[in-house]
């Protein structure tokens, strides 16, 4: 199996085609695209419109797949403090000094 890379849009086109036009299952799909099952089945199962309806209703759409990847991307480094090694290290010691002051 491949090292981990990003699914790319023409991976994701031929989980589509593979999966809904010539119905071949997910573990083949793994199989030709050298990716591990459990991506593949992820990718199919999480990267949807609708994860909670079947997918005999709502089918995978790579293109939305696609944006919903890249969404979750950029929404992983919301929230995260970025800061420089001198700041963080001023912010360490000025705990520590609190920690241990005289009433401790």
């Amino acid at each position: 199996m491949k090292s981990y890379k990003r699914l790319s849009r023409s991976e994701r086109y031929y989980i589509y085609v593979w999966y809904y036009e010539q119905k071949i299952s997910l573990r083949q799909i793994a199989l030709r695209l050298q990716r591990t099952p459990k991506t593949i089945y992820d990718e199919v199962h999480h990267n949807r419109r609708r994860p909670d309806v079947s997918l005999d209703k709502i089918p995978y759409d790579p293109e939305y797949a696609d944006w919903l990847a890249a969404q979750n991307r950029i929404n992983r480094n919301y929230g995260k403090l970025h800061a420089s090694n001198g700041a963080l290290k001023r912010v360490q010691k000025a705990v520590e000094k609190k920690n241990t002051g005289p009433f401790r």
